[in-house]
């Protein structure tokens, strides 16, 4: 048995061998169960969130989460891979946006900054403990929170609540 961890990382073995060390994603982890129970508090239970890393946001957000890689989703599971990244090879950003319709995105990659549907149809949004997405304008009125800060896309100037929900309608 011992001799299996020769062919580990020494992180991986260190986690496994003194349960007490923080794991090698413990902040990420972290950051993403804050989310999580953000989403849980303060939307809905039919909100749907776009999640990259699913496991943790959407275990405790206990929302629809959309997979963003696809390892979850029969549509993007089904596509030839791009770049070799293990669990994170695949996606499909005119499918995410236009027909599954996130009404959160907990994080962007792989392009997704940069296309037209996230500047025309969300906020990106920051809550007042510094956790940062972004929410789909017609999706707004159905958060809590209204001491979210929005801001347009590539915009610098903060928006109220009220002010967002006024100029989504």
């Amino acid at each position: 048995l011992l001799g299996a961890f020769a062919f580990y990382s020494p992180v991986a073995t260190r986690e496994w061998l003194r349960p007490g060390t923080p794991t090698l994603w413990w902040h990420e982890n972290r950051e993403n169960a804050r989310i999580g129970f953000y989403l849980r508090a303060q939307t809905p239970p039919a909100l749907s969130v776009a999640l990259h890393c699913a496991g943790t946001t959407a275990y405790f957000a206990e929302r629809p989460a959309i997979d963003v890689p696809g390892k979850s989703d029969r549509h993007i599971a089904k596509l030839p891979v791009r770049v070799f990244h293990p669990g994170h090879s695949k996606w499909d950003w005119d499918y995410v946006l236009y027909e599954r319709r996130p009404d959160v995105i907990t994080e962007t990659s792989r392009g997704l900054d940069n296309h037209p549907e996230l500047a025309r149809r969300y906020y990106y949004a920051k809550t007042s403990d510094g956790l940062a997405f972004h929410v789909r304008k017609d999706a707004l009125a159905r958060i809590r929170d209204h001491a979210l800060v929005l801001y347009a896309f590539r915009s610098r100037r903060g928006l109220t609540w009220e002010a967002a929900v006024a100029r989504a309608e």
